[in-house]
């Protein structure tokens, strides 16, 4: 797969892992789900090079949701 894209990593809680990966294919459907390491919550995704932009998307997501973490 080298070559083929952009991988991205996320951690979570075990189990918020279905939830997070239906959210991956709404905010970026042209990322595909690799894999995800048992209890630990790691998922690892593929993002196709072309779709870059999409990549923003998931950055932004992300660091709202850990902003309104923050504030609870």
């Amino acid at each position: 797969m080298l070559g083929k894209g952009y991988r991205v990593s996320m951690m979570t809680e075990k189990k918020d892992v279905s939830q997070v990966k239906g959210l991956m294919k709404v905010v970026s459907p042209s990322c595909e789900f690799l894999e995800s390491s048992g209890d630990s919550g790691a998922m690892m995704f593929n993002l196709p090079t072309d779709k870059v932009k999409e990549l923003g998307l998931i950055f932004s997501l992300v660091d709202s949701e850990k902003s309104g973490a923050a504030r609870k």
